[in-house]
């Protein structure tokens, strides 16, 4: 119904060739699906790889949002560069996909219950660039999983050490200050043993 003559128009005519179009009014309303944003959409997609895409969500911990909301800067840059980084090596490992990807990834800070629960949801295509360069596809289902064994174990294996876990997380990303140098923890546990 949107930009059809059941809602009007008004005839534009060019001053310089005398060339005339029938422009026919929109129904004003902003989510309206009309054939523009159809078009637009349908571009879109062409752009898209030929795959399966996932919705793949990252949460902090409940006892890490309280360090978080007092400093969201580098725990978000931090949290950020953990999900791009366990994303990429998923996906470059053979066993996986073997394939560089791209990804979306947009951060929400409160839940549905409007409690400070950071979090970054991203849409992760199932497919990629091989080392050939050609478009490789498969999924992964155990991405999710994966990444939380992995930050929880090195959550553990920081506080058996007596180390703070953002330090070691923001020294190896190179964000700490150098107030905060933490030596790798394969040394700081072999001096332990």
């Amino acid at each position: 119904m949107c930009r059809t003559a059941r809602l009007g128009g008004h005839v534009q005519q060019c001053q310089d060739c005398a060339a005339f179009r029938i422009a026919y009014n929109s129904c004003r309303n902003r989510h309206c699906q009309g054939q523009a944003s159809r078009d637009w959409l349908a571009a879109r997609q062409a752009d898209l790889l030929p795959v399966g895409y996932f919705h793949v969500v990252f949460t902090l911990p409940q006892q890490i949002a309280a360090i978080a909301f007092q400093n969201k800067n580098a725990v978000y840059t931090i949290l950020f560069r953990a999900v791009a980084e366990t994303l990429r090596r998923l996906a470059a490992d053979p066993k996986h996909l073997g394939a560089e990807i791209g990804f979306i990834a947009v951060l929400h800070s409160w839940g549905q219950t409007l409690h400070y629960h950071p979090h970054i949801h991203c849409i992760v295509p199932g497919g990629g660039l091989s080392a050939d360069r050609k478009i490789s596809g498969g999924t992964v289902s155990r991405n999710g999983r994966q990444a939380r064994d992995s930050m929880l174990g090195l959550m553990k294996t920081c506080q058996k050490l007596g180390l703070s876990f953002w330090h070691y997380l923001g020294d190896r990303l190179g964000i700490n200050d150098e107030d905060h140098l933490v030596a790798p923890l394969a040394s700081m546990v072999a001096a332990r043993a």
